[in-house]
């Protein structure tokens, strides 16, 4: 018998991931000890270590899941070759499966259920390449937030709690893209003075650095000679100001004044579903995808330069803007909150 950990490990996901394909594909039935621990037998294991492989080798979760149940656990057989006649479409899930998901986190968010909103967040930063996270889960799911605080499904400690493990996960996936070549421009990125709402902005800096920027993160409520002392410090060639709420455009304005005159030669990108109410001079909104916008700042740069683009980024499983249109979603769950 094989306890979660020891499963988890064998098979090489998280206990959480193991967790949340149990719960969501039933593609295995842990055996209760008397003590009253979930065990795993020889054949589960099986199922699940095919299960991990299928899914390494691009099948998406969902198909996979099915493949396993349908082939029992395998046992001796070989895994088929993901080829496109055998791998059936890898592609995220559906809306009508990424709104059933939805709903899970917000019901465990609404309980305070630390474990299962660790293992459903586990669950969408697994089956998402990053881009795809940024670009079409993030928003959906702030938005589901606002709309549950709103109508008083959701309390403040339950939108905190959600957030911060959203938060937590970004952290990870931005401190795992320091490992990325360094071959695009420095950048300084982060939100204007009194606001607080940077899930969007932290996605971006993620995102930027992923494609090899250099990216210094300020976080948030960061006043215009902060600002000034970062762009002066780091020798920046970019600045993204990101602005969640329209309320936060005269800030983010006098931050774009005082460096766009202090430093005539930098480019200042402003995004968020604030940005609109930005209207300084020097000022260049964002207007894409969070992807869309990386890739538009180091065109942009390259084109400005002379440089080569630096290559895309390698995407992985294990992921996940708010400074640009992808996320005016996920601004209005931090208007709700404001």
């Amino acid at each position: 018998m094989h306890s979660v950990s020891s499963a988890a490990r064998l098979c090489g996901v998280s206990p959480s991931t193991l967790r949340a394909w149990e719960r969501r594909y039933g593609v295995v039935e842990p055996i209760r000890t008397e003590g009253g621990y979930r065990v795993y037998d020889d054949a589960a294991l099986r199922r699940l270590t095919r299960m991990s492989s299928l899914i390494a080798s691009g099948w998406s979760p969902r198909h996979a899941a099915a493949y396993v149940m349908n082939d029992g656990d395998g046992e001796g057989a070989p895994l088929p070759v993901a080829t496109e006649e055998v791998r059936p479409d890898p592609v995220p899930p559906t809306p009508e499966e990424e709104a059933e998901h939805i709903e899970v986190i917000m019901q465990a968010a609404e309980a305070l259920d630390a474990p299962r909103v660790s293992d459903e967040l586990d669950f969408a930063f697994s089956i998402h390449s990053f881009d795809d996270l940024v670009d079409i889960w993030l928003g959906p799911i702030l938005v589901a937030t606002g709309k549950a605080w709103a109508e008083g499904r959701l309390s403040v400690a339950g939108e905190h709690f959600l957030s911060a493990g959203i938060e937590r996960r970004l952290s990870k996936a931005f401190d795992e893209a320091s490992h990325t070549r360094v071959t695009g421009p420095r950048v300084v990125i982060g939100t204007p003075r009194g606001s607080r709402h940077t899930i969007g902005a932290f996605a971006f800096a993620t995102s930027l650095r992923r494609n090899g920027c250099d990216v210094t993160y300020l976080g948030a409520d960061v006043p215009p000679d902060a600002w000034l002392h970062a762009v002066t410090s780091r020798t920046a060639d970019i600045v993204c100001v990101s602005v969640p709420t329209t309320d936060d455009a005269v800030a983010a304005g006098e931050t774009v004044s005082l460096l766009a005159e202090s430093h005539p030669e930098l480019r200042i990108y402003v995004g968020g579903s604030g940005r609109s109410g930005v209207t300084a001079t020097g000022s260049i909104h964002l207007d894409g995808t969070v992807s869309e916008s990386a890739k538009r700042i180091l065109a942009d740069h390259a084109e400005a330069t002379g440089a080569d683009e630096p290559a895309a980024s390698t995407e992985t499983e294990a992921a996940s803007s708010e400074p640009s249109a992808a996320t005016d979603a996920a601004s209005t769950r931090e208007r709700a909150t404001a």
